[in-house]
C-alpha cells in the first residue's frame, strides 16, 4: 500500500474515533482511580440490617465486583478501537449506570463509618478515600452530562426538537464567532467541577431538564458528603 494511503487511512481511522476519545480516556482514568477506594465500604450501608458476620462475607464478594468493572471497561476499549458505533454508547451508558450505583453506596458507607474509626492512620485512609471518590465522582457526572447533553445536540440537529438538559449561555448570544458554538466536553466537565466544589450549579447555566437536575442533586449530595462530612471528620482525627 502506497504511503499517501496508509496517511490517508490512519487519518480516517483516528477521525472516526476522535468523537469517542473523551468517554474512553475517562472510562480508564475512573477504573484505575476507583481501584483504590476501599470498596468494602459499599456493604456498609447494610450493616444495621445484615450484622457484622455477613458484612465480612459481603465485602469479600463487593471487592470481586470489581472485576466486573474492569471486563466493562475493556469492552468498551475493543468496542471503540474496532469501531462498533452503534454499541459503543448503550456499553458505555451501562458502565456509568454500574460505576454510579457503585459510587452511591460507597459514599453512603463512608458516612456510616465514620464514627467507628479513631486514630491518625484510620484518619489518612478515610482522607484519602474521599479524595479519590471526589475525583471519580467528578468524572462520573462529567460523563454523565456529556453523554445525555450531546445525544440532544445531535438529535436537534437532526430537526427532532429533543428539549435541553442545560441552557449554555452561549446558546443566546450574538456574540462574533460563537453563532454556531456547541457544547463540548470541557464545557461539562466546567459544570461538574463548579457543582463539586460549590455544593451548586453554575450560575450562568441553566439546569433544564429532571434527569439534569437528578444527576446535579447526587453529584452535590456526593461532593457535601465527602468534603464537608467525610473530610473534616478525618482532618478532626488527625488533630
Amino acid at each position: 500500500m502506497p504511503n499517501h494511503r496508509r496517511i490517508k487511512t490512519a487519518q480516517s481511522w483516528l477521525s472516526d474515533r476522535s468523537e469517542g476519545l473523551p468517554e474512553i480516556v475517562s472510562v480508564i482514568v475512573i477504573t484505575l482511580l476507583d481501584n483504590f477506594i476501599n470498596r468494602g465500604l459499599a456493604a456498609l450501608v447494610f450493616s444495621p440490617i445484615l450484622g457484622s458476620q455477613t458484612i465480612g462475607r459481603i465485602v469479600v464478594h463487593v471487592n470481586l465486583l470489581s472485576i466486573v468493572q474492569w471486563i466493562l471497561m475493556i469492552a468498551i476499549f475493543l468496542i471503540w478501537i474496532i469501531g462498533w458505533h452503534k454499541l459503543y454508547r448503550p456499553i458505555v451508558l451501562v458502565y456509568l449506570t454500574y460505576v454510579t450505583i457503585f459510587l452511591e453506596l460507597t459514599v453512603l458507607g463512608m458516612f456510616l463509618n465514620l464514627f467507628l474509626l479513631s486514630g491518625p492512620q484510620a484518619a489518612l485512609n478515610l482522607l484519602l478515600d474521599a479524595g479519590l471518590v471526589w475525583v471519580v465522582s467528578l468524572i462520573v457526572f462529567t460523563l454523565w452530562y456529556w453523554l445525555l447533553d450531546s445525544e440532544n445536540y445531535l438529535l436537534r440537529r437532526q430537526g427532532k426538537g429533543r428539549p435541553l438538559d442545560f441552557g449554555f449561555p452561549q446558546y443566546a448570544t450574538h456574540t462574533p464567532g460563537w453563532q454556531n458554538w456547541q457544547p463540548g466536553f470541557f464545557d461539562y466537565l466546567f459544570i461538574a467541577f463548579t457543582t463539586s466544589a460549590t455544593f451548586s450549579p453554575y450560575s450562568d447555566t441553566q439546569v433544564l431538564s429532571p434527569r439534569a437536575k437528578v444527576l446535579l442533586i447526587l453529584n452535590i449530595f456526593n461532593a457535601v458528603i465527602t468534603i464537608v462530612i467525610i473530610a473534616a471528620r478525618a482532618i478532626g482525627l488527625m488533630a
